[in-house]
């Protein structure tokens, strides 16, 4: 059955999904994508890779984009991945450029001896084209680009981009699946997936080369983890769920939130574990220090491994976002953020963030709120918070049915486990054992659409998109309850 939802998520996220605009470029994000991916390429090392400054990979190394807000993931995943299918020659000669310009540092006055006042790329003599050397993935070149055109270019690589959207979604559905399963029963999960297969939102947004569908597949992969960490995982949960809240936040640097749902789950797993330690467990002063003492001694470690391995993850997968320097790097302004003996020329371990990244972040801060006033952000004068983005998501990215048996499921299960603890009755909710304040490993996803909601809700700036990372548990929470 499970196979048969795939399929027919995958149907309908493929109707139309390469030309569904005739190549006219309807999304202005996904416009930006595709000439932000069809101009970088991928660098000659890792040393350069990771050297902020000099990256080629880098969009903030091109004078087109002093300002680029998003995460790369879904910019290097694709442009990787375009070369990767993209033969290096054709029957009339080259198809991907035999040398490229090397860029000597981040865009200066100057750079253009032509036009010596304005900033322009500082780009460096001619290299040999690194993405040449790139392994060929033969099969897929006969199968999706047997004509051996160049998808690397504009109007090519964001094809490719919503064929991976396509991919990563078909992901999304099967952790709901796995969540659900995994928090309940077989039947809530294949229910749950289902409904994220034609969920309306999902669909749409599966069809556009831009990051929510690639950051909704990674807070879905941190839930996944998190439920597990709940539930008394191991080190190799917490492992997991590090890599993918720090592959979350190389998509989308606001999923650095989802740290709160491991401390949650970590609290949860505290809990039972003491709990199952006696029948009769109650809340005491006694019981409390052996909480306390569950927490400290196992899972607060677990924690500290957790939140490096994602310091970690997203360190290597948003190279971007720290300085990098090698011995011979030009300086960037404003980048003495620590101490630059300590970390200057250290490449990979030069963890200083880095500024431009940081700049970037505070403008699109200042465009979010409405502190800065500007045409696409007008729309949003006086709507009101929370039922604005409520009626959104209920009405239009899930549909009337799905929306309010969602927002319904998760109110329920929060009743009926706290009910239910009081009385000590867990059979609605299978093996696992409730109390008030429930070690049930469902409150991680309760408190996640919670946090997540009351935060983005407020928002002055809320597209329905910036939701996309509760719809998965909201939607578990609706199998739940029609299930039960």
């Amino acid at each position: 059955m499970l196979i048969g939802v795939l399929l027919v998520g995958g149907y309908f996220r493929a109707l139309r999904l390469t030309n569904w605009d005739d190549d006219t470029g309807q999304h202005p994000d996904e416009r930006f994508f595709t000439d932000v991916a069809s101009n970088v390429r991928l660098p000659a090392s890792l040393g350069e890779l990771y050297d902020a400054a000099r990256s080629p990979l880098n969009p903030r190394s091109y004078e087109q984009y002093p300002l680029y807000v998003y995460g790369p993931f879904p910019i290097y995943l694709t442009r990787l991945v375009a070369v990767a299918i993209t033969p290096n020659d054709g029957p009339s000669g080259p198809v991907l450029l035999e040398q490229v310009r090397s860029i000597n540092g981040p865009p200066r006055l100057g750079a253009d001896p032509n036009y010596p006042d304005q900033i322009h790329t500082d780009y460096g003599p001619l290299v040999d084209n690194p993405e040449r050397a790139v392994p060929k993935l033969t099969p897929l070149i006969a199968l999706f680009n047997p004509d051996g055109v160049n998808l690397t270019v504009y109007g090519q690589i964001n094809k490719v981009g919503r064929a991976l959207a396509l991919i990563f979604d078909l992901g999304s559905v099967l952790l709901v699946f796995l969540i659900g399963r995994r928090l309940f029963d077989e039947r809530v999960g294949l229910l749950a997936s289902a409904f994220a297969a034609l969920a309306v939102m999902q669909i749409q947004q599966s069809h556009f080369f831009v990051d929510p569908i690639f950051s909704t597949f990674f807070a879905l992969l941190a839930l996944y983890w998190a439920v597990r960490v709940a539930q008394g995982g191991a080190w190799p949960s917490y492992v997991a769920v590090g890599v993918s809240i720090g592959a979350a936040m190389a998509n989308r640097i606001t999923l650095a939130t989802l740290g709160l749902v491991v401390l949650v789950a970590a609290c949860l797993a505290a809990f039972r574990a003491v709990r199952s330690l006696s029948d009769s467990w109650q809340l005491s002063v006694a019981s409390f220090q052996d909480l306390l003492w569950q927490f400290l001694t196992r899972e607060l470690p677990l924690l500290v491994l957790a939140g490096a391995v994602t310091l970690l993850s997203f360190r290597t997968l948003a190279p971007d976002a720290f300085s990098g320097s090698l011995s011979d790097s030009p300086d960037v302004a404003g980048a003495r953020v620590l101490d630059n003996d300590l970390f200057q020329g250290k490449g990979f371990f030069d963890i200083r963030p880095e500024p431009r990244f940081v700049a970037n972040l505070e403008t699109v801060r200042t465009l979010v709120s409405g502190e800065t006033d500007y045409p696409p952000g007008q729309q949003w004068v006086a709507r009101p918070p929370y039922t604005f983005a409520w009626g959104n998501m209920v009405f239009w990215g899930m549909g009337l049915a799905l929306g309010l048996s969602a927002w319904a499921g998760w109110l329920g299960f929060a009743i009926v486990a706290l009910w239910r603890g009081r009385r000590q009755e867990d059979s609605a909710f299978g093996p696992q054992p409730l109390a008030l304040g429930s070690s049930h490993a469902a409150w991680v996803l309760f408190i996640w659409v919670a946090f997540y909601f009351g935060w983005q809700g407020a928002q002055f700036a809320i597209t329905m998109r910036y939701l996309l990372p509760i719809y998965g548990a909201l939607i578990v929470f609706a199998a739940w309850l029609l299930v039960r």
